[in-house]
């Protein structure tokens, strides 16, 4: 094993603050200590997530980001008739809000256009109220179906015992 030269957070000793490559000067540096490689404290500081609480923070993370990834990565409404993707960066989300206000007590013959794809081909595509009210409810759908999926998986990642059980927890596309 191999010695590690530590400054503690405070007196207790339980939080490693710095880690340095040789013994430093009590005089200028306060709760100093040396420890073993092996040591639990050292883990949790140089390697976090082979620790339970930060096992659990790094897939918090992980489950996080992929979650805000699924969220603009586009969604399927069958709108149109047939299942065509929309897209769902910010910008688009705040063009689907407009047009759905928009289309709110327009005549039948109203239309606007929306981007989506068809078998992989983007274009814009005109949509009437009810087509953009439905386009709409589809992204509601599959938005809350990927934030109820996120808070689930937080759920497990805080319930578990062992850092197998937190690295077994992942996320799958919502449909």
């Amino acid at each position: 094993m191999e010695k590690i030269y530590v400054q503690f957070a405070d007196a207790t000793e339980k939080t490693i603050a710095s880690v340095f490559g040789a013994p430093q000067d009590p005089e200028v540096y306060a709760n100093l200590g040396e420890i073993d490689d092996a040591d639990p404290r050292y883990l949790a500081f140089a390697k976090p997530e082979a620790t339970l609480p930060g096992a659990q923070a790094a897939q918090v993370a992980k489950i996080s980001a992929a979650c805000a990834a699924a969220l603009v990565a586009g969604f399927a409404s069958s709108a149109l008739g047939a299942a065509r993707t929309y897209p769902s960066q910010d910008t688009d989300q705040g063009n689907l809000f407009s047009a759905v206000l928009a289309a709110q007590e327009q005549p039948s013959t109203w239309v606007t256009s929306l981007w989506c794809a068809s078998d992989g081909s983007w274009s814009l595509a005109p949509h009437d109220a009810e087509q953009v009210k439905q386009v709409n409810a589809d992204w509601l759908a599959f938005r809350q179906s990927a934030q109820q999926k996120y808070a689930d998986l937080l759920e497990q990642i805080n319930a578990a015992k062992t850092i197998a059980a937190v690295l077994a927890v992942s996320w799958t596309k919502p449909q």
